[in-house]
């Protein structure tokens, strides 16, 4: 990191330190030595939202697919006023792309966690 804050330095940008996320990813419990960024240390984070998507540590996707419940949950409350045809719509055009954006990289591993 230290050289990293020297090569920003050195074309004139700096490291915001406010904005600077750590995250370990590991399956096992992890001990890792904390990373410290101009004398300010850089707690680790369990979460982190890369692209719309939720990596969570520990490796798993609870997080991610919660999330994507909790976001859906108020459209799909409204589904049930809704006819067939403005069902299929609503259906297809919001909450596809809640359920599915990103599954290429989540949904896979799902889907051989759970055989």
């Amino acid at each position: 990191m230290t050289q990293h804050n020297k090569f920003l330095t050195n074309i004139g940008m700096v490291t915001n330190v406010s904005k600077t996320e750590l995250a370990y990813f590991s399956r096992r419990p992890c001990t890792a030595p904390l990373l410290t960024v101009e004398n300010q240390v850089v707690v680790p984070i369990q979460h982190i939202k890369v692209l719309g998507v939720h990596f969570s540590n520990d490796l798993t996707w609870e997080y991610h697919i919660a999330n994507t419940i909790k976001k859906a949950c108020p459209t799909m409350l409204k589904l049930k006023f809704l006819d067939a045809k403005a069902l299929k719509k609503v259906a297809t055009s919001h909450l596809y792309e809640m359920f599915y954006y990103g599954s290429t990289v989540w949904l896979n591993e799902l889907a051989t966690a759970s055989q």
